[in-house]
């Protein structure tokens, strides 16, 4: 669930910047169990904890290349928790 709230603040973020953050946040919100209020817990909870999170998500990724798995979107998460840390949603 971490990664997939990562992809949904980072496209929460990406339709602000073309001024359809309504639009994106409605269509995420129609594809999702949970709706709108899934779309805002992960805004708030991810940057709240993304700090914590991309330790976490790091260790999976380093578990995984242990194992030989390939693990590009396990580290562009870990990566994206960091700037969210940061940052928070604002971009």
């Amino acid at each position: 669930m971490k990664p997939l709230a990562s992809v949904v603040c980072e496209a929460v973020v990406a339709g602000r910047a073309a001024g359809a953050e309504e639009w994106v946040r409605e269509q995420i919100a129609s594809q999702l169990t949970g709706g709108a209020e899934l779309v805002d817990r992960f805004l708030s909870g991810t940057v709240k904890h993304a700090s914590r999170r991309s330790e976490e998500v790091r260790a999976t990724a380093d578990f995984l290349a242990s194992l030989g798995v390939p693990n590009e979107m396990t580290t562009a998460s870990e990566l994206t928790l960091r700037r969210l840390a940061v940052n928070g949603v604002q971009g």
